[in-house]
């Protein structure tokens, strides 16, 4: 372990970024960059590695589900401003470098983390010329803290150049300033409006403020100063929207903005205005979001905490903080009620965006007076969310928030229902029982219709995981009749997708209509994740009709529709039925193979096959059938080669299976020799040679812009070309190669007698 430390504003950031840029392509399963700047809460720091990882956890202990999941992977793992939750990020990478021998830990902090095995490296400023050497422009530019200075200048004049006239005035400024890069830059966005001289005379005459308690006192002392001339250089309304914008944890989009910031004598025209003159005077940095249409934004924490000093002595931190959690109190409504609609998977992408933000307005409510029933209501609307990122995260919410509020009103049912339903999977069911009766006594006395068709989807789920399928069928029953009735569609389709599953392991006839009323809403309502969702099911109807083959399509179709947003809640199931499939067909290493894969995507979902009854059994039958037919030595082998495929790889083969004529067959990532890209990376290169920008790119996969940047950056070394025409160029070579005669080798899945078989 490496920890960075220095003071804010050094650029621990940037030099973590270099390093890990550098050093990544040695890690086996590459780098996972977790930043921690929105993070204030130490019992989140495993939580929110977890969503980088893109690793759901399930079981209560945190820590030791990401220490399972990392066992055997080689990964470098950089935590990026540790400082506000050093305790968290100590504790948690004790115990994960103690469990993972591949793994290696990049971290920066302001202060030292004390991991047993850390080693530092103290991020210095940058070296400033001294005051008796040699002003010319070949010697000052040879100084880092003057080139910074004069590219961040050209940014806001691309004439500027280093003269022998502005030598002498850079040299001192950079002096003055330490060699800073934070400070550097904040001077060089004074440019804008200002001459050489003035800035150089502004900075001259200001003070140094107050002691600091991080890093040289000087260097501190410094930042602050330059910090206080920027705010000071802003307008006033620049001025009141910088102080406002440091309640956001993490970063935030110009809605948000508008909806925190704007009032009391700031008038919501005046917002875009505003925060555009903030990125001008580097105060607020803009980046591009997930979604290619919205626009986000953050702060960097030295910044953003010089702003809520001023909102604190002020006064007004209080009321900042309530109108933000008014804002995402509103905003996790609208998403329940829009999660079952056009927009999907974009609703899903902005929660995991904004989790930060959810997750302080949440934590805020649980810590003022009076304010829990708020709190309560917003994990509540969220939980559907929860399942797509951290079921036990959402439960463990739900518990806290249901201790703070026991008056018996419906925020309170609803609350009940919202955790019965997680504790269901987190394999909580005795809990879960206990919450579902107070759930079923409030209901009664409410007389809530909704709710009465919820505690029956509930207890269905119990039945289910006590292994009763006809019992929760019956009641399932009931409860789409009520969800009906209530006017709710997701309600009735969610018990019609868990009524399929029920009736696929009891062999009950009613399973194919169960999976096509399940289609017709979802289309009715167009929304999409659902659909991979029901094409599992109907693929479940078809495998218990016999139909092989379109059973293989329907499951692989529901993993292309999940992959883009990585739904690793979904995902699991459908390798696993696949692989279920193709061991009842042609029993041989490729499903070894298939069944291993299908282990490793559980592993990364968080939960496990054995915990699941129904589930349990049938893996337990087609591991049986294919160790068999292939003998235990052999089996053991593929099953092995499948299990420690990374979860690209896994899906990969999964995708393979049954993929359609004249498309390249696939049978494994050895076996078959694909070429130096995973899969991730094959569609990033497919979309360049196609002409598209990062951002593009990152609009249609669905996934942020930093993250195509990475690809973009391993595509290049891994093929060793340095331009993305070069890229287009291998892309179209691929294509010819594909094009060329090949001679079948895998096998195809067809139908006989209800059964199936294996056709050359």
């Amino acid at each position: 372990m490496l920890t960075l430390v220095g003071p804010g504003g050094v650029g621990k950031t940037r030099l973590a970024l270099r390093l890990a840029g550098t050093v990544g392509r040695r890690f086996g399963d590459g780098v996972c960059w977790v930043e921690l700047r929105g993070v204030r809460d130490e019992r989140l720091v495993p939580l929110t590695v977890a969503g980088a990882l893109g690793v759901s956890l399930v079981e209560a202990d945190f820590t030791a589900g990401l220490a399972r999941f990392l066992v055997d992977k080689r990964l470098l793992l950089v935590l990026d401003n540790c400082e506000h939750v050093a305790a968290g990020c100590a504790r948690l990478l004790d115990s994960l470098l103690r469990a993972a021998p591949g793994l290696k830990a990049l971290a920066s902090s302001r202060h030292v983390l004390h991991v047993s095995g850390e080693q530092l490296l103290t991020v210095q400023a940058f070296p400033v010329p001294e005051q008796d050497s040699e002003v010319s422009p070949e010697n000052v530019a040879t100084y880092d803290s003057v080139a910074l200075f004069v590219d961040r200048v050209r940014a806001v004049q691309p004439t500027f150049r280093l003269t022998p006239e502005s030598c002498a005035p850079i040299a001192g400024l950079c002096r003055r300033l330490e060699g800073m890069p934070l400070a550097l830059e904040l001077a060089a966005s004074w440019m804008r409006g200002m001459t050489l001289d003035q800035v150089v005379q502004r900075l001259g005459t200001r003070r140094v403020y107050g002691p600091s308690d991080e890093g040289p006192d000087g260097v501190a002392r410094t930042l602050e100063s330059t910090i206080r001339a920027s705010y000071e250089l802003c307008s006033p309304a620049e001025q009141m929207l910088w102080c406002r914008l440091s309640v956001f944890a993490g970063g935030f989009d110009l809605r948000g903005a508008e909806s925190v910031c704007a009032g009391q004598g700031m008038p919501v025209e005046e917002v875009l205005p505003a925060l555009a003159g903030l990125v001008e005077h580097s105060a607020v940095q803009r980046v591009q979001g997930s979604e290619a249409e919205a626009g986000w934004y953050h702060m960097l924490e030295t910044i953003r905490s010089f702003g809520e000093g001023r909102l604190r002595s002020a006064g007004e931190l209080r009321q900042l903080r309530l109108r933000h959690r008014d804002h995402y109190a509103g905003l996790a409504e609208e998403a329940a009620h829009a999660f079952f609609g056009p927009g999907q998977n974009e609703w899903l992408l902005r929660i995991q965006r904004e989790l930060d933000n959810l997750r302080t307005a949440i934590a805020w409510c649980f810590g003022e007076p009076g304010q829990a029933q708020v709190g309560l209501r917003m994990a509540t609307a969220l939980v559907e969310y929860w399942f797509a990122s951290s079921v036990r995260e959402g439960y463990g919410l739900l518990l806290k928030a249901l201790d703070r509020v026991p008056e018996p009103t419906l925020v309170r049912a609803e609350g009940l229902w919202a955790a019965a339903h997680c504790a269901m999977y987190v394999n909580e069911v005795a809990q879960g029982r206990r919450l579902l009766e107070e759930c079923r006594d409030l209901g009664g006395q409410l007389d809530d219709v909704r709710l009465r068709a919820r505690v029956q989807q509930v207890e269905g789920e119990a039945l289910f995981c006590e292994g009763d399928a006809p019992g929760c069928i019956a009641v399932w029953e009931q409860s789409a009749a009520a969800f009906r009735e209530a006017g709710d569609p997701y309600g009735e389709f969610h018990v019609l997708m868990t009524s399929s599953a029920a009736a696929f392991f009891s062999d009950d006839p009613r399973l194919e209509g169960y999976a096509r009323k399940a289609v017709a809403l979802a289309e009715e309502h167009a929304a999409e994740s659902s659909k991979a969702g029901v094409l599992y099911a109907l693929g479940n109807a078809h495998w218990r009709a016999g139909r092989a083959d379109e059973a293989i399509r329907c499951y692989r179709e529901s993993l292309l529709r999940w992959e883009p947003w990585m739904y690793v809640a979904g995902m699991p199931f459908a390798v696993e039925a696949m692989a279920w499939v193709v061991s009842a067909v042609r029993p041989d290493d490729l499903a070894a193979r298939l069944l291993g894969a299908s282990a490793a995507v559980w592993r990364r979902s968080g939960m496990r096959v054995d915990e699941l009854p129904f589930y349990f059994e049938r893996d337990r039958q087609a591991k049986e059938a294919v160790s068999t037919a292939i003998g235990q030595e052999r089996y053991e082998a593929a099953f092995a080669e499948g299990a420690c495929c990374s979860l690209e790889e896994a899906l990969a083969l999964a995708t393979s299976i049954g993929k359609p004529k004249g498309g390249r067959p696939v049978a494994s990532q050895r076996e078959q020799e694909p070429g130096p890209l995973t899969k991730r990376e094959s569609q990033v290169a497919e979309l360049v040679a196609e002409g598209l920008t990062n951002k593009d790119i990152a609009s249609r996969l669905l996934i942020s812009q930093r993250t195509v940047e990475s690809h973009v950056e391993n595509i290049l070394g891994k093929l060793g070309v340095r331009s993305r025409a070069q890229v287009a160029g291998w892309v179209a070579s691929q294509r010819l190669t594909e094009a060329e005669p090949t001679t079948p080798t895998h096998s195809r899945l067809s139908a006989d007698n209800g059964r199936g078989r294996a056709v050359e």
